[in-house]
């Protein structure tokens, strides 16, 4: 009798895991949901995964290979099709005191004065990127779209606070050296700070700065009040500063660059016979 009762039990124990396995296979109904969900999961982890590999004080790429590893993993043992498999910072911060010393530290005494006197210039560079701002504003006038222009707008305020913000930090951090380094090491305010200003600048910035060019592309097209192809040179630059995973400096100059290349576009455009524009 209880062979039976074992045998019974057996067999639904197999039928409910049976149909537990089919409810986990992709529908053809939600095949969308599940591909906003996995992109939204992807643009969310991989700077953070990065961010996490700064707070380690490693290559930020080595946050990309530990997410590529963590997720089939989760994948196939995670015991909910909940769960969230992710990196985390409390682990980034723990894994610090195992690693090795940071070997640019000699930047704080080699080349602190001409760092301090580039900081000095930021103010003045955000003043210029808002005359920029009421340069642009000025020239679309009253075909100013209102949804793009507030993300165009709230945008550029961000991308500039947070620039602001890090240069704030940088000059705390070169000050605070100079009266005591060794408290600065000991502590891990450098590492602390250093990490924070570079998700600042190479990861929260760039990414408003695509932000605001993709804002900025769709009014022009959607106004013709600069050309079609600077607009789609626009787009492009916007979506290499978006998904770019290689934080070089030469990424990070590609939104400067454009705001050269726009501000001569319009500069030339404005000594033309007959143009309008301020």
């Amino acid at each position: 009798m209880n062979t039976n009762n074992d045998i019974v039990k057996d067999v639904r124990m197999k039928l409910k895991l049976k149909n537990e396995i089919k409810e986990l296979k992709p529908h053809r109904s939600n095949l969308r949901s599940d591909l906003i969900a996995g992109l939204t999961f992807a643009i969310v982890n991989v700077p953070q995964s990065m961010a996490h590999a700064l707070l380690a004080s490693v290559n930020p790429v080595f946050g990309i290979y530990t997410l590529m590893v963590a997720l089939p993993v989760g994948a196939v043992f995670a015991s909910s099709v909940y769960m969230n498999v992710s990196t985390t910072g409390a682990l980034s911060v723990a894994a610090v005191p195992g690693l090795p010393a940071d070997p640019n530290i000699t930047w704080l005494e080699e080349h602190s004065g001409t760092v301090t006197l580039a900081l000095s210039l930021v103010p003045y560079a955000g003043i210029a990127f808002l005359w920029f701002i009421g340069v642009i504003r000025d020239r679309i006038g009253n075909y100013e779209d209102r949804f793009f222009s507030t993300v165009f707008f709230g945008s550029a305020l961000i991308y500039l606070a947070m620039i602001f913000a890090a240069a704030a930090l940088a000059t705390g951090l070169i000050s605070s050296y100079s009266v005591a380094p060794q408290n600065i090491l000991d502590s891990g305010i450098y590492i602390y700070n250093r990490a924070l200003i570079w998700q600042l600048l190479n990861i929260c910035s760039v990414r408003m700065s695509a932000v605001f060019m993709i804002s900025l592309g769709t009014i022009w097209i959607k106004t013709a009040v600069m050309p079609r192809w600077l607009a789609l040179i626009t787009y492009g630059s916007a979506l290499i500063l978006m998904f770019s995973i290689s934080y070089s400096t030469w990424i990070t100059l590609l939104f400067p660059a454009w705001v050269l290349v726009i501000s001569v576009y319009i500069m030339v455009q404005s000594f033309r016979p007959g143009s309008s524009s301020s």
